[in-house]
């Protein structure tokens, strides 16, 4: 059963589908600025105002996503599902529902175990279609340029059109083709669990044309420079930046909108629940980590910007609720089994750590030269509707925040020293159990470098 939840929250809702839809780097109040087709339907349905991811990257958080369970007690990042512990789309497929997903994030590939459970899984990143004019021109240059010896020419010939804006920054699909995938692949009668997984907000932020306000060049050299040296990106740039970030994110929601237009359409609204939320936030520059890094994207640092994410949950039979209580990502795979009425796996359960609800997030994830994940450090943060504690391993200071209707400010004040106790103590059995680090190798190491997660 869920940690934060009741399940009486859908506990009378029984659906065929749910289409659970997760968007790379969404803020919450990006989601609350340039969301309004989804603020609508959080309006009409559920939404959890104080949710939490668990970790503030993709191999962080995802893995308490599909297993209900502490990145650290993945051997930290969790670059990989635990293969004693039953992910969302096994327990579905083990209840008869057909599983299908969709995503093109090297962190959530079939190889770390993410597509165990699926009948389908694939990576659009690798294997979308070829309908997209950008990258086939993309495709077309840099085979012809590869086969005759030519890769230099090819590199200087594939950064020239991106400057121009005539092809995307990485072959990422977007949030269309993941829609149509998703709409073909539904079967009317049929129960069935699809999972979307979108990287249009996500580092490189390059929108689609008739999103875009900044010219391309412009975007080119800025998106660029967070690769090579964002400490040169001054404010009225970085507002540029951001600007353009939250452009991606209106992209996505009218995208969502036209996926509910075609469930209402084709009659499959009312049988459906469309579970949207996010792996964690994007930072902005509008907290500086303890490693002094005035960070663009999202850095190993549980702060509020990068772990409180949206969870909406909306469908023609979910009930009008607003949830203010604090919750996780954790709670979402045991409410998609209540959606199912599928019985939650005991491998799910655990005792509560603290006394009253909380959200716990961690992160291990270290940016190296070589791509490997760590543990270098311990980085924990602990949420209640009251307080905040992010707590490190090594020498960074504790620090301690005041919540207030999920606004965190610096609290002054000493934090209850049984609490943090408990924290350090339950750190402390967690990283008994932190696997060695774990290298990454050619093809996923480049793919990764172009989401800027690895330094060249």
């Amino acid at each position: 059963m869920s940690q934060l939840l009741n399940n009486d929250i859908v506990d009378d809702v029984r659906v065929d589908r749910v289409v659970l839809v997760l968007v790379d780097c969404l803020r919450f109040d990006a989601y609350q600025s340039s969301m309004p087709n989804l603020r609508r339907l959080a309006n009409e349905h559920i939404e959890f105002s104080d949710h939490h991811s668990l970790g503030p990257m993709t191999p962080a958080s995802v893995p308490a996503l599909f297993q209900s369970r502490q990145p650290i007690e993945h051997g930290g990042a969790g670059m990989a599902l635990r293969e004693d512990i039953p992910s969302i789309a096994e327990v579905l497929s083990r209840e008869g529902v057909n599983t299908a997903g969709w995503h093109s994030n090297t962190y959530v590939s079939a190889e770390s175990g993410y597509s165990r459970g699926f009948d389908s899984y694939v990576d659009l990143g690798e294997t979308g279609t070829e309908n997209d004019e950008e990258r086939s021109n993309r495709g077309d240059i840099s085979e012809i340029l590869a086969r005759l010896n030519l890769q230099s020419v090819a590199e200087s010939v594939l950064d020239a059109l991106k400057r121009q804006g005539l092809i995307q920054w990485t072959n990422q699909p977007d949030a269309e083709e993941f829609f149509d995938k998703s709409m073909s692949w539904m079967n009317t009668g049929e129960q069935e669990f699809h999972y979307i997984h979108l990287m249009d907000p996500h580092f490189p932020y390059f929108p689609p044309a008739s999103y875009r306000k900044e010219n391309s060049k412009t975007l080119y050299n800025l998106n660029q420079l967070i690769q090579d040296d964002p400490s040169q990106i001054d404010h009225s740039e970085l507002e540029i930046l951001r600007s353009t970030y939250l452009q991606e994110v209106s992209y996505v929601d009218d995208r969502i909108a036209e996926f509910v237009d075609y469930l209402r359409s084709s009659g499959e609204w009312d049988s459906t629940a469309l579970v949207i939320t996010a792996d964690h936030g994007e930072l902005f520059r509008d907290k500086t980590p303890p490693s002094g890094m005035e960070d663009i994207t999202h850095p190993s640092y549980c702060c509020e910007e990068l772990i409180h994410v949206p969870l909406v949950i909306a469908g023609g039979g979910i009930p009008n609720n607003s949830i203010s209580k604090v919750t996780s990502a954790e709670d979402v795979s045991p409410l998609i089994c209540d959606l199912f009425g599928a019985e939650i796996p005991p491998e799910w359960d655990r005792d509560e750590l603290f006394e009253c609800p909380v959200a716990v997030s961690s992160s291990m994830h270290q940016r190296e030269k070589g791509v490997t994940i760590s543990e270098d450090f311990v980085h924990i943060s602990v949420r209640s509707d009251q307080e905040t504690i992010l707590w490190w391993s090594n020498e960074t200071p504790t620090e301690y925040y005041h919540r207030d209707n999920g606004e965190e400010r610096v609290s002054h004040n000493e934090i209850d020293e049984k609490k943090l106790h408990s924290v350090c103590e339950t750190v402390s059995l967690w990283a008994d159990s932190i696997d060695e680090q774990t290298d990454i190798g050619g093809e996923v190491s480049e793919r990764l470098r172009q989401l800027g997660y690895v330094e060249d």
